[in-house]
């Protein structure tokens, strides 16, 4: 790989996760999406026809352990090519974000109640309903996770991602307070 050549935000965690230590798909699939509903988890439509780009690109390389019960599994490994494509990604500012922008907006679990005024009252409580129920969904799912690590930057970030779904709540009971 080229120093030029870009990676993806998925292909630069997914190298960086197996720069750690090498893996199989199932487990590369548990380690990307830990917590999130099924409908949220990187499906392995996605993954494993990046592992095998990564793998044409001579960034990861692919074994064939000897079978566990019956079953072969594919275990991956970064390899040097594509261990300095991480560092390289990692050290450059790229996918960092920068200020606020279309993101923000449309990623925000209000971003419906912009246009409340054209719903119902009715309808505005169900909206109102929903992103609660999908924020004590995420509090359970952030609650599920192993942060035995307290301390670290995950365990920092399993803390952030609380903190940010108890801001959820508290939106949702000040919107129902004020109308």
């Amino acid at each position: 790989m080229t120093t030029h050549e870009r990676l993806s935000r998925l292909e630069a965690v997914v190298l960086g996760l197996l720069a750690d230590a090498p893996a199989h798909g199932y487990a590369l699939r548990s380690r990307l999406t830990p917590g999130l509903p099924r409908e949220r988890q990187v499906k392995d439509g996605v993954l494993y026809p990046l592992l095998a780009r990564l793998e044409r690109r001579g960034l990861v390389a692919r074994e064939e352990p000897a079978p566990e019960a019956g079953r072969t599994r594919h275990v991956y490994a970064c390899t040097e090519s594509g261990e300095e494509a991480f560092l390289a990604w990692l050290r450059s500012g790229r996918d960092e974000p920068q200020g606020v922008d279309a993101g923000f907006v449309l990623d925000h679990p209000f971003l419906k109640l912009l246009f409340a005024s054209r719903l119902t009252a009715e309808e505005r409580a169900a909206k109102l309903d929903r992103t609660e129920e999908v924020a004590r969904e995420r509090l359970a799912s952030l609650d599920r996770l192993d942060d035995g690590a307290r301390g670290t930057v995950g365990a920092v970030l399993l803390d952030v991602g609380r903190r940010r779904e108890e801001a959820v709540l508290e939106a949702v009971a000040r919107l129902r307070a004020g109308g």
